[in-house]
C-alpha cells in the first residue's frame, strides 16, 4: 500500500512544486463532466467539489469541439475514482492534477492534450512542460480537433476574449 502511493506521488510530482506546505492527495468519484476541462467530484475527504484541469483549456460547449471535448472527457473519468491534488495555497478549486488510477498515474490532463481534445496552458505557478509537449505531439500528428490542421480551432481564451469584447459593444449600443 505504501509503494501505491509513493507512485502516485511520483506519476503527480511533475505538476507541483514540493515547499514548506505537505502535498495531500484526495479521491472521490466523478459525479459530472461540466465541459472538456471541467468537473464534479463527489470526495469524501472535501464533499462534492468543482474542479478544472491544470494546464488545459479546452473548447467552450459553443465553440464546434466542444461538445465533443465534453463527451471525451466524460468517456474517460465519469463515475469513475481519482486522485487529486488541489492548490490549497490560492484556495481555489483547480487542480494541480488528476489521475485516473492510483497504480499507473494516467494524467488526465495529458491523455486530453495529448489526443487532441485540449490546448496546453502555462499558469506561471506549475509546470506544464509536459502538457505543452503534448499539444505540439497532437498537432503535429492532427490528433482530435487538429484533424483540420494547426489553426482548425480558436483558443478557448481568445475565443472567451472576443466574446467579451461583443457582449461590451451590445451593452455600449455599439453594432
Amino acid at each position: 500500500r505504501y509503494i501505491m502511493w509513493k507512485i502516485l506521488i511520483i506519476a503527480l510530482s511533475p505538476f507541483f512544486v514540493l515547499a514548506k506546505d505537505s502535498v495531500v492527495v484526495y479521491n472521490g468519484i466523478v459525479t459530472e463532466v461540466v465541459n472538456g476541462d471541467t468537473f464534479y467530484v463527489n470526495s469524501p475527504q472535501l464533499g462534492n467539489t468543482r474542479l478544472k484541469l491544470l494546464c488545459v483549456d479546452a473548447p467552450k460547449l459553443s465553440q464546434n469541439a466542444g461538445p465533443l471535448c465534453r463527451t471525451i472527457l466524460e468517456e474517460a473519468i465519469l463515475n469513475k475514482k481519482v486522485f487529486f491534488v488541489v492548490d490549497s495555497k490560492v484556495g481555489s478549486t483547480y487542480l494541480s492534477e488528476v489521475v485516473t488510477d492510483s497504480k499507473n498515474g494516467e494524467s488526465v490532463s495529458g491523455r486530453m492534450v495529448q489526443y487532441g481534445w485540449a490546448f496546453a496552458t502555462q499558469d506561471g505557478k506549475h509546470d506544464c512542460t509536459t502538457i505543452l509537449k503534448y499539444e505540439k505531439f497532437a498537432r503535429y500528428n492532427r490528433l482530435g480537433m487538429w484533424l483540420g490542421g494547426s489553426d482548425s480551432q480558436d483558443h478557448p481564451l481568445k475565443y472567451r476574449q472576443v466574446k467579451n469584447l461583443q457582449l461590451s459593444s451590445d451593452k455600449k449600443g455599439i453594432k
